[in-house]
């Protein structure tokens, strides 16, 4: 018998109960973002009229759920 086989290990508790078939561990993580921009400018002469637009938008959007079933 090969000496490998008695050699022991430190687990988590996490990784007791999976092995012992106690529980199971799901994990998801997700990120998304949207960037849209308008810009626009306008300019008459002489030495009248100007206009300018800067419109921004900036979307996040992040989930993350971890689920332990027992």
């Amino acid at each position: 018998m090969s000496n490998e086989f008695n050699k022991s290990i430190e687990l988590s508790e996490q990784e007791l109960d999976v092995v012992a078939g106690g529980a199971s561990l799901n994990e998801l993580a997700a990120f998304a973002a949207e960037q849209n921009s308008i810009k626009s400018s306008v300019a008459a002469t002489p030495f009248g009229a100007f206009s300018e637009t800067d419109i921004q938008e900036l979307e996040i959007a992040s989930v993350v759920q971890k689920q332990i079933e027992v």
